[in-house]
């Protein structure tokens, strides 16, 4: 698993390098409750995911860190939330200090990539059921 970090990104440049697109199998966006700024660049670069994204079904999910600082608190909640729900994400609000609020989201995002096993059928079992009735 490999992890592009957009800390300190340019916010005069909100893309991600070509490259990183065509090995991506998912997006975790991640923005702090606490910067106006890091959601709009977060806005800004889902645009660009939809944009340059290589696979059609590219899973993605939103986090909103920071949860623990709710003085500092300037993205509300229901702006965050009509954004999401308009793009069709997943969102979840965590804090680094509370892990277990982690685990929710990273367990869906590991969901959505583990290969869904094969629907095998068993033509005998079938026929031996039919059998017996």
């Amino acid at each position: 698993m490999r992890f592009y970090d957009t800390a300190g990104m340019d916010v005069r440049n909100r893309t991600i390098p070509a490259h990183y697109h065509t090995v991506a199998d998912a997006y975790i966006l991640v923005y702090s409750l606490t910067d106006r700024l890091s959601f709009q660049l977060l806005v800004d670069i889902k645009k660009d995911i939809e944009k340059n994204k290589e696979k059609k079904d590219v899973p993605c999910i939103v986090i909103g860190n920071k949860l623990d600082l709710v003085k500092d608190r300037v993205v509300d909640a229901e702006m965050s939330e009509s954004w999401v729900a308009a793009e069709r994400l997943k969102y979840w609000e965590t804090s680094i200090f509370d892990r277990q609020s982690l685990i929710e989201p990273l367990v869906f995002l590991s969901s959505k990539l583990a290969p869904q096993p094969n629907k095998t059928t068993f033509p005998q079992l079938s026929i031996s059921r039919k059998n017996k009735e």
